[in-house]
Protein backbone atom coordinates (compact mmCIF):
# COMPACT_ATOMS: atom_id res chain seq x y z
CA UNK A 1 0.00 0.00 0.00
CA UNK A 2 1.22 2.78 -0.82
CA UNK A 3 1.40 6.50 1.20
CA UNK A 4 -1.16 8.15 -0.26
CA UNK A 5 -3.50 5.54 -0.06
CA UNK A 6 -2.49 4.30 3.36
CA UNK A 7 -3.25 8.66 4.15
CA UNK A 8 -6.64 8.36 2.59
CA UNK A 9 -7.57 5.34 4.39
CA UNK A 10 -6.76 6.59 7.74
CA UNK A 11 -8.38 9.92 7.06
CA UNK A 12 -11.47 7.94 5.81
CA UNK A 13 -11.56 5.45 8.95
CA UNK A 14 -11.15 8.45 11.13
CA UNK A 15 -14.17 10.56 9.93
CA UNK A 16 -16.07 7.34 10.13
CA UNK A 17 -15.45 7.46 13.71
CA UNK A 18 -15.96 10.73 14.39
CA UNK A 19 -19.40 10.34 12.81
CA UNK A 20 -20.04 7.74 14.72
CA UNK A 21 -18.89 9.47 18.05
CA UNK A 22 -21.07 12.71 17.04
CA UNK A 23 -23.76 10.37 16.76
CA UNK A 24 -23.65 8.67 20.26
CA UNK A 25 -22.92 12.48 21.65
CA UNK A 26 -26.24 13.55 20.64
CA UNK A 27 -27.98 10.41 21.70
CA UNK A 28 -26.60 11.04 24.90
CA UNK A 29 -27.97 14.35 24.92
CA UNK A 30 -31.15 14.03 24.01
CA UNK A 31 -31.09 11.19 27.18
CA UNK A 32 -29.75 13.61 29.31
CA UNK A 33 -32.77 15.89 28.05
CA UNK A 34 -35.20 13.36 29.21
CA UNK A 35 -33.76 12.81 32.69
CA UNK A 36 -33.44 16.57 33.28
CA UNK A 37 -37.51 16.73 32.53
CA UNK A 38 -38.18 13.36 34.91
CA UNK A 39 -36.07 15.55 37.28
CA UNK A 40 -37.96 18.74 37.20
CA UNK A 41 -41.28 17.00 37.59
CA UNK A 42 -40.16 14.94 40.01
CA UNK A 43 -38.66 18.36 42.40
CA UNK A 44 -42.44 19.81 41.96
CA UNK A 45 -44.14 16.92 43.22
CA UNK A 46 -41.48 16.85 46.35
CA UNK A 47 -41.94 20.29 46.54
CA UNK A 48 -45.79 19.54 46.67
CA UNK A 49 -45.87 17.07 48.66
CA UNK A 50 -43.69 19.46 51.37
CA UNK A 51 -46.11 22.31 50.81
CA UNK A 52 -49.11 19.75 51.72
CA UNK A 53 -47.04 18.55 54.84
CA UNK A 54 -46.97 22.04 56.20
CA UNK A 55 -50.53 22.96 55.46
CA UNK A 56 -51.88 19.61 56.84
CA UNK A 57 -49.29 20.48 60.10
CA UNK A 58 -50.89 24.13 60.45
CA UNK A 59 -54.47 22.57 59.92
CA UNK A 60 -54.82 25.05 56.80
CA UNK A 61 -54.76 28.36 57.97
CA UNK A 62 -52.58 31.17 58.04
CA UNK A 63 -52.19 30.97 53.92
CA UNK A 64 -52.00 34.32 52.42
CA UNK A 65 -55.02 34.78 49.40
CA UNK A 66 -53.22 32.79 46.86
CA UNK A 67 -52.80 29.90 48.42
CA UNK A 68 -49.42 30.27 49.44
CA UNK A 69 -48.09 30.51 52.64
CA UNK A 70 -46.21 33.91 54.58
CA UNK A 71 -42.78 33.96 55.12
CA UNK A 72 -43.39 34.50 58.98
CA UNK A 73 -45.77 31.37 58.96
CA UNK A 74 -42.89 28.87 57.16
CA UNK A 75 -40.04 30.62 59.56
CA UNK A 76 -42.45 29.94 62.73
CA UNK A 77 -42.42 26.40 61.57
CA UNK A 78 -39.48 25.96 61.11
CA UNK A 79 -38.49 27.49 64.34
CA UNK A 80 -41.09 24.83 66.02
CA UNK A 81 -39.37 22.53 64.04
CA UNK A 82 -36.18 23.09 65.12
CA UNK A 83 -36.84 23.59 68.80
CA UNK A 84 -38.40 19.70 69.23
CA UNK A 85 -34.95 17.80 67.23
Amino acid sequence: MDRRLLSYELVRARREELTDARCKLEAVGEILEQILRVQMVLMARIDEEGIYALDAELGGVSMAQDGAMSFGVLLEMAIRRLRHM
